[in-house]
């Protein structure tokens, strides 16, 4: 199982990692190697450690339009 956390502020991006749920799985699942399946939760983002890599954040961004199939909002950079 993996977790997604997503700030408690904004919900809609929350409600949208569950409208493709599926697809979530299947790209978790091909990257690890193993079927996998995901939970979509709310969490304080102040509370969590910084990411690893600076990298590791420019591949997950470079994934999120396969994801989403294009459906997308404008964001800001979360520091």
């Amino acid at each position: 199982m993996v977790v997604l956390g997503f700030p408690e502020d904004k919900a809609f991006l929350r409600e949208k990692a569950e409208q493709r749920h599926a697809a979530f799985e299947d790209a978790i699942s091909t990257v690890v190697g193993t079927e996998l399946g995901i939970r979509c939760v709310a969490t304080n983002l102040e509370a969590l450690p910084p990411l690893p890599h600076e990298a590791i954040g420019r591949e997950n961004l470079d994934a999120a339009p396969r994801v989403f199939a294009g459906d997308l909002a404008d964001a800001v950079d979360v520091e």
